[in-house]
């Protein structure tokens, strides 16, 4: 009798482990419900650089249809621009851990090898002929080209038969002619530091890197350093447009925002920035006649800017869930969806980065007609910029507050090539935290 209670607990039990195994099973085969499927939303944060309005808009709109169309994706930005130079912001999110899941980078590479941020699929890299590339994986695609030349007011031009300049000596010679007459020449928007990349820039590519193309790299290794003459020529001609009384005397407190009332109210003759800032002052003043020209060097060369620093990114964060990297890469891809591109950097008076160059687009827009035009017959078109890869990190901050002192007649240039000589080095010995 016992043995027969025995067998039947043993068989009992037996049974119980049977029923547990197979429960067990099928719990652990049954599928993962993802977030889509329980209708919660995917959340994925937007890091970008707020720097002019036409941008800020084409991003909006891009977030808008965007989440029209996958209304499972939510995408996140707030505008935080509590520093002057964008990739200061980076670095204070990066440290905080608040990078986000898509990030605006000028220029990646130094963020691969931080590890912050992940390589792109190839069904979005093949799409795009500019990107940042690292052991054959692509960890950034470029949004678009742009350019920055001057933007001028052909009214007041044509009141002083003045003509566009084929040498810097005849664009300081219409300034002289403009003050003369009682008509500013040139608004800067001083209050943002990062405005002052504009003619920094300019003066770097036309005095020197259309002769030394290498110059940025050779700071970098050592065999140049910042006390080079050419330097002091750069700076000097930045100097000497405030110097000689060409700039708006309100500069120091006036943001760059205001540049497109500064020319829609006739205060100025011309602003040195980006194409765009014609939409912007049209948008004030319909009649409006507005020009372009690339500023000559003293060579008589016409160098034109190819500025192509916008690059998409994908952290490294991001990348460790599956779901939020798969609406990461759903948005990136929208933003180079057919038509939706087009209408983005249209807006932004810029160039298709695409390889499918059959989707370029040619604007009636008289002002964008007068930038391709330049930008095609330029005798030179020139990348490299201070914050490029050769910039070691934080010095472009250094140098823009700099310049912004000796443009203010706070120091010469001798000064501010000696401080600014020292920031590079100290620049190129300091290790930057790219993360926390």
């Amino acid at each position: 009798m016992k043995k027969g209670k025995l067998l039947a607990a043993v068989a009992a039990l037996l049974g119980v482990c049977v029923l547990l195994t197979l429960v067990l099973t099928l719990w652990q085969k049954a599928p993962e419900t993802s977030r889509q499927e329980d209708g919660e939303q995917t959340v994925i944060n937007l890091v970008y650089a707020f720097q002019n309005s036409q941008w800020n808009a084409c991003v909006e709109e891009v977030i808008r249809r965007f989440e029209e169309t996958y209304p499972h994706i939510d995408v996140q930005y707030e505008i935080r621009y509590e520093d002057s130079v964008y990739e200061d912001l980076l670095f204070r999110l990066a440290a905080r851990d608040e990078l986000g899941d898509v990030v605006q980078i000028k220029e990646p590479y130094a963020w691969v090898e931080s590890g912050l941020i992940a390589p792109l699929p190839q069904s979005l890299s093949t799409q795009v002929s500019t990107t940042c590339t690292v052991d054959g994986e692509t960890y950034g695609v470029c949004a678009l080209g742009t350019t920055t030349g001057i933007v001028y007011n052909k009214g007041i031009f044509d009141r002083f038969s003045l003509t566009i300049p084929t040498t810097y000596e005849e664009f300081l010679s219409l300034c002289a002619t403009l003050k003369e007459n009682g008509v500013t020449p040139l608004g800067v928007g001083g209050k943002d530091l990062w405005h002052f990349e504009y003619w920094l820039n300019h003066f770097l590519r036309a005095d020197i890197l259309s002769t030394e193309p290498d110059f940025l790299a050779q700071c970098s290794s050592g065999e140049r350093d910042w006390n080079d003459p050419l330097i002091t020529t750069m700076l000097t001609h930045l100097n000497d447009l405030f110097r000689l009384d060409y700039v708006d005397g309100g500069w120091p407190s006036t943001p760059d925002g205001s540049m497109a009332h500064l020319l829609a109210e006739e205060q100025v003759a011309m602003v040195f920035s980006g194409p765009w800032l014609a939409t912007d002052a049209r948008a004030l003043e319909s009649t409006l006649d507005l020009g372009w020209f690339y500023v000559p060097n003293t060579a008589g060369s016409v160098i034109a800017g190819d500025s192509l620093d916008v690059f998409w990114t994908v952290t490294a964060g991001c990348a460790e869930d599956p779901e939020r990297y798969d609406a990461a890469t759903k948005f990136l891809e929208f933003f180079y969806s057919d038509g939706l591109y087009e209408e983005t950097y249209t807006a932004m008076a810029g160039f298709s980065t695409l390889t499918d160059r059959s989707r370029d687009q040619n604007s009636d827009d008289t002002v964008l007609l007068e930038v391709n035009r330049a930008h095609e017959s330029a005798q030179q078109r020139i990348r490299g910029y201070v914050g490029d890869e050769n910039t070691p990190p934080g010095f472009e901050k250094q140098l823009l507050t700099l310049l912004s002192r000796m443009c203010a007649g706070e120091l010469s240039v001798a000064q501010a090539q000696e401080l600014s000589a020292a920031y590079w080095e100290t620049c190129l010995k300091q290790e930057v935290s790219y993360g926390p």
